[in-house]
């Protein structure tokens, strides 16, 4: 998969993005969506850079894993994640083409259905936060047992 060191330090960057998308909420319940909206983009800027840096060079490696629940955490952590990304895309999107969008409702960034996908980026990001921090502990402790990464083919 990935060095200690670069998982440990792509764990604390993982925190760092679900912090600042709790602040960007907190701004957002005080309707500051300026501020906001700059938060959310750039967690989700920092989470690309996470992820091109991190997470797309160990993606390969997910199918090889010979442990069951391994791959099970893994192909989970991905899932939630990778959906949360495509949907922070959609949100950001929104945002920033929103002088050219005015004239279609659902399109707006602050309609209900955004407003919708946006709580659900949150619950899916917690969920692949929650799944790669177990990945981190199975990988590199022996506290949730002992998880070696013997690759096929290797």
């Amino acid at each position: 998969m990935v060095s200690l060191l670069v998982a440990q330090v792509d764990l604390f960057f993982q925190v760092t993005i679900f912090l600042l998308l709790t602040l960007g909420m907190l701004f957002e319940r005080k309707h500051l969506a300026k501020i906001h909206g700059q938060l959310m983009l750039t967690a989700v800027l920092l989470n690309v850079v996470s992820f091109l840096a991190v997470m797309a060079p160990a993606m390969d490696k997910i199918g090889g894993i010979t442990s069951d629940t391994l791959r099970v955490v893994a192909m989970g952590h991905a899932s939630l994640g990778g959906l949360a990304l495509f949907l922070s895309f959609w949100i950001v999107g929104s945002w920033l083409l929103q002088p050219f969008l005015t004239q279609h409702l659902k399109m707006r960034c602050y309609s209900a259905l955004n407003k919708k996908i946006m709580w659900a980026i949150l619950f899916l990001w917690l969920g692949s936060l929650i799944l790669g921090f177990f990945l981190y502990m199975m990988v590199n402790t022996h506290l949730l047992g002992s998880f070696q990464l013997t690759m096929f083919g290797s």
